[in-house]
């Protein structure tokens, strides 16, 4: 498993690699960059425009063109705990839909998510859920946040959201959690 591993994602010393390991990473990585093409998941991240992305293994990284056709190339590990959680977030949720489309009803649900997402992705992160959820059939998505978040929310966000947020760490006092259903204004 390790020289599998290793070869897929480019480390040389543990072996030879052959041609079906390359048409093997070439084809993850396709699938990885496929992963971006959800625009609720690739502009958050990559910014409005972002179109042509490749990811590579080997190099650990991902290239792609922004709207007016400048190229970019950023580390994998150079993306912040929040957008790798937005990211492994979106992962998830397609492995979950993809395992279970015998079930009539599913419920997916995110605790702690807050924890690894500012405040500013927050709203991305809703955008997100919000159309995934839409676009399928008796799925019911919960998401668990820390109640320090409204009061961190509130503190970075716009005036008008700020008032939201004020108000739903009121109504979180008491009982002490708060329920909303995503699509809620």
């Amino acid at each position: 498993m390790q020289q599998v591993v290793s070869d897929l994602v480019g480390r040389g010393d543990l072996g030879i690699r052959t041609a079906r390991v390359a048409a093997a990473r070439l084809s993850l990585e396709r699938y990885a960059a496929s992963q971006f093409e959800v625009p609720e998941v690739r502009e958050p991240l990559l910014g409005s425009g972002a179109h042509s992305l490749e990811m590579n293994f080997v190099e650990k990284s991902l290239e792609w063109l922004d709207g007016d056709g400048q190229k970019h190339k950023r580390p994998l590990e150079g993306f912040s705990s929040g957008e790798q959680a937005f990211g492994f977030t979106q992962a998830r949720l397609a492995l979950a839909s993809g395992a279970s489309q015998s079930a009539a009803n599913q419920l997916i649900a995110l605790d702690e998510f807050g924890a690894f997402v500012s405040g500013q992705r927050l709203r991305a992160l809703r955008t997100f859920l919000e159309s995934w959820s839409h676009r399928r059939k008796g799925i019911q998505l919960i998401l668990i946040l820390p109640a320090r978040d409204f009061e961190d929310l509130a503190n970075r966000a716009a005036p008008r959201e700020r008032e939201r947020y004020v108000r739903l760490g009121e109504k979180m006092k008491d009982p002490g959690y708060l329920v909303e259903p995503l699509g809620a204004p």
